[in-house]
Formats: structure tokens, C-alpha cells, sequence
């Protein structure tokens, strides 16, 4: 450390300093005293004996009382640099003879006894902008809002509200949830889950940007929500249902089939039922199968059974010695060598080859050929064949 001294009474050539040199500075002599000398007067430089490393200075006005300009870590005492023994990188000042020493201490540290002591604050306990303040031998931390603790460490995010990995932020006096997508709410609780997008049984699972659907077979498509029923098979407000991987119609009456597809109504006097899709009739005693209803039918007493053909007719089996004649059956009797039948309300017998027909009965005939001539006579044998009851 240097110090200057002002010559300005005196010229350069007749400057003369003592213990110093003098140097021209901005136009003006200045007496430079050497390391370890102070400007006793204008050209004179008088030893400061303060210590090592150590200036000093007299005041104009006081030039009997010596003032040490001492090194840090060190204070002027009696004449002299006095070591502080505060601590690294503090200072101190000594008043008096006897005074009580007073260590300047860096930030963080305080005067304990003459010693520079690292306070309860200088580690920064409080957090998230609370401001620390030494109680004795602890420390007390205000918090800012909406901080609390000791240290000012507990926040509205403590408590980890926001879910499915939504990152909390403090915002004002509470907090604020950034959502990673598909997530959405206060807290991002609500996720595309929660409204069961999923159908017929399938099971939600969150994606990246949505949700996806584990379908249950048969069941397929986004939400689950193609099935057998999708395309409303069952026919004639027929219910569709589910059955393991098909469906099944539930028909309303009188619908049958796999898609109630067919009209199963055969009226009042018969009941419906399918052979191989195929709608069949089973009708009533006395009553046939008509154009898929149960219609009266009857031939009479003398028949076996009575049916409708396809074209609506009534068609009759009927007993030995009987013929359908206008819907019923009648007597009809060829004998035992033909079959009878009517034509037109007109009875018919059809014999056999070695029969003709002779008063409504088929006989048997002989024919004999005459000597001489190619020509045949039949004589028609008498018998008891003539009979309505054949013993033959």
C-alpha cells in the first residue's frame, strides 16, 4: 500500500522526499512514500512500525497521533496491526486499551465470544423463498404463501395430489395440475375410462391419446359394439340375442325360423312347426293342411283320411267299395276284377285285361274262336261273381 502526498508548493527540480520518491502525476508532485512508511509531513515519509504488511497514515490536523492501516484479518491496537483471530475472511475493531473486540463477520456468521460462527441461517434451511431468521441457537422460517413448516417445505403439492402422472405446480395460494393426455380434471382423475365406453362386456384400457377396448367374442369394433345383432338379423320384430358366438331370435307368434323369417300359423285347429326350414302343418282330427292353415275336412263315415293337393283340392282316401264323388266318399263297386271311380258324378269301372265291365261290375270273359274263321265269340261266364261281396 502507497501513500501520496501533494507537493504543489514546490517545483519538480526541488521536490525532496524523505524515505519516498517523488513522482509527477496529473501535472502535480507527489511524494510516493516506500512500503511500510506513512506521509509524516509534506516530504518526509516516517515509518509506520504497525507490523508487517502493514501502512499507515497522520493526520494534518493530528500529526502526533499515528493512524495503522492494517492488512484484513487484522486492527490497528496501541500502534500496532493486531491479529483479529475471528475466523477466515473476517475483520474486527478494538476500542481503547481494554476494549471488548467486535469481529466483523462474513454473511452467514455472527460474533460469538470474539469468534465468527456460522449461524443457523447460513445453510439456507428455509425454502421456496421463506425468509430465515436466528432464535438463539436455532432458526425461525416465514413462510411465503401458501408454504408451511419449519422449513417453509410443505406445499399444496406435498400431497402429491395430481394423478395418472400429472405434474403439480403451485399457483397462487393453491396448485394447478399439468395433465399428461389422455388425462383431464382438477387432479387429472378423469380419464376416456370413466363414461365405460367399452360394450357388451368389454374391458377399458387408457392409450396414448384415448382409450382401447378388449372386446369379449363375438363381439368386435372401437367400443366393443359389433355383434351377431349388429345388423338386426331376426326378422318381424323378432328379439336378437347373444348366444356364444352367433345369435338367436326370439320370435313373436306367429313367426318361426332362424331369422323368424317364416309365418308358423296354422289357425285355430292345428299347430305349426319346422322340418329342415320347411313349414308344416299338424292339424286337428276332421281337419287338412290348406294353404298353410287347418281347414275342415271331411269325406264321410265310409273314408279313410282327407287332404288338401297343392292347388287348394280336396283330395279323399276312402274304404274298399268307395270312391271320392263331389268331395265325399261314395259306393263304388267294380267287383273284384276292377277299381271304381267317378267321372263327373258318373261311375266308372276300370277292369282288369281279362275284365269287361257289365251292369257297373267287371266279369271275366271267355273267348272261344270258331272253327273256319278268324273271328272270336266272348260269352260272359254266369256266376255268382255278379255279387257286391266277393268270396273268391
Amino acid at each position: 500500500m502507497f501513500l501520496f502526498f501533494h507537493c504543489d508548493f514546490l517545483s519538480f527540480s526541488a521536490c525532496n522526499c524523505e524515505n519516498g520518491n517523488c513522482v509527477n502525476e496529473g501535472g502535480k508532485e507527489i511524494c510516493k512514500c516506500n512500503p511500510g512508511y506513512g506521509n509524516y509531513k509534506e516530504t518526509i515519509c516516517r515509518a509506520c512500525d504497525c507490523g508487517p504488511d502493514a501502512n499507515c497514515r497522520w493526520p494534518p490536523e493530528r500529526i502526533n497521533i499515528k493512524i495503522c492501516l492494517c492488512k484484513p484479518g487484522y486492527a490497528p491496537r496501541k500502534g500496532k496491526c493486531v491479529a483479529c483471530e475471528c475466523g477466515p475472511d473476517s475483520n474486527c475493531t478494538l476500542s481503547g486499551w481494554f476494549p471488548p473486540k467486535k469481529c466483523i463477520c462474513k454473511p452467514g456468521f455472527r460474533d460469538v465470544k470474539g469468534k465468527c460462527v456460522e449461524t443457523p441461517c447460513n445453510s439456507n434451511p428455509c425454502k421456496n423463498g421463506g425468509k430465515c431468521t436466528v432464535s438463539k441457537k436455532s432458526f425461525t422460517c416465514k413462510c411465503e404463501e401458501p408454504y408451511s413448516g419449519e422449513t417453509c417445505e410443505t406445499s399444496p403439492c406435498t400431497s402429491d395430489p395430481c394423478k395418472n402422472n400429472g405434474i403439480c405446480e403451485v399457483e397462487g395460494k393453491g396448485f394447478k395440475c399439468n395433465c399428461n393426455k389422455p388425462w383431464r380434471g382438477k387432479t387429472c382423475e378423469n380419464g376416456p375410462c370413466d363414461e365405460q365406453p367399452c360394450q357388451n362386456g368389454g374391458t377399458c384400457k387408457v392409450g396414448e391419446t384415448g382409450f382401447i377396448c378388449n372386446c369379449v367374442a363375438p363381439f368386435s369394433g372401437p367400443r366393443c359394439e359389433n355383434g351377431p345383432c349388429t345388423s338386426n338379423p331376426c326378422q318381424n320384430n323378432g328379439a336378437c340375442e347373444v348366444s356364444e358366438d352367433s345369435y338367436r331370435c326370439n320370435c313373436n307368434k306367429p313367426f318361426k325360423g332362424t331369422n323368424c323369417e317364416i309365418e308358423c300359423d296354422c289357425g285355430p285347429f292345428g299347430t305349426c312347426s319346422l322340418e329342415s326350414g320347411i313349414k308344416r302343418c299338424i292339424c286337428d282330427s276332421n281337419y287338412a293342411e290348406k294353404n298353410g292353415k287347418c281347414e275342415y275336412c271331411s269325406c264321410g263315415e265310409n273314408s279313410k283320411s282327407c287332404r288338401y293337393n297343392v292347388l287348394g283340392e280336396k283330395e279323399c282316401s276312402c274304404s274298399s267299395a268307395y270312391a271320392q264323388n263331389r268331395g265325399y266318399c261314395e259306393d263304388c263297386n267294380c267287383g273284384p276284377y276292377g277299381s271304381c271311380s267317378f267321372e263327373y258324378d258318373r261311375k266308372r269301372c276300370n277292369c282288369k285285361s281279362f275284365a269287361v265291365e257289365n251292369n257297373g261290375v267287371c266279369v271275366v270273359m271267355e273267348s272261344t274262336t270258331l272253327e273256319g274263321s278268324t273271328a272270336t265269340r266272348t260269352t260272359v261266364l254266369p256266376s255268382t261273381t255278379q255279387c257286391k261281396d266277393w268270396n273268391i
